[in-house]
């Protein structure tokens, strides 16, 4: 996981939306794995550079890199006892789309993950009509 996190950084740089979307839907997606293994103390500037792409795609044009920005997001969040607070952002906190339970919360889970872009478009969070996760069976065959 940690190899393929350069590759997935330069990505969420890209000039194309459709792109940077995927690259930060996969950071929330290792970050979770990262969280999940315990492995985030030693991986301390890995989670930074994590954090500091969620928090550029947080401000991001396109609505649908936003998205994905706040699913990253609330992944960093809901690890936050593994993870040094001082390396989330306090933007983050703006970021939680309401109604959703970090315990419950899975980046894998496709359905999750778009019940997420219907309460945040139901807070006013998320201005798309784009569902781009929709008919996605799974990201690079992890599931």
């Amino acid at each position: 996981d940690a190899k393929l996190l350069p590759s997935v950084l330069t990505a969420a740089g890209n000039r194309q939306p459709r792109a940077r979307e995927k690259a930060v839907w996969c950071l929330a997606m290792l970050s979770q794995r990262f969280v999940s293994r315990g492995a985030c103390s030693s991986l301390g500037p890995s989670i930074r550079s994590v954090a500091d792409a969620t928090s550029k795609a947080l401000g991001d044009s396109n609505p649908d890199v936003r998205q994905a920005a706040r699913v990253a997001a609330m992944v960093l969040l809901a690890g936050g006892s593994q993870i040094d607070d001082c390396i989330i952002p306090s933007r983050f906190t703006g970021a939680v789309i309401p109604g959703v339970d970090f315990d419950m919360f899975d980046a894998f889970d496709l359905e999750c993950v778009q019940r997420c872009a219907d309460l945040a478009r139901a807070a006013g969070l998320f201005s798309s009509v784009n569902t781009s996760h929709r008919g996605v069976r799974s990201v690079g065959g992890i599931r």
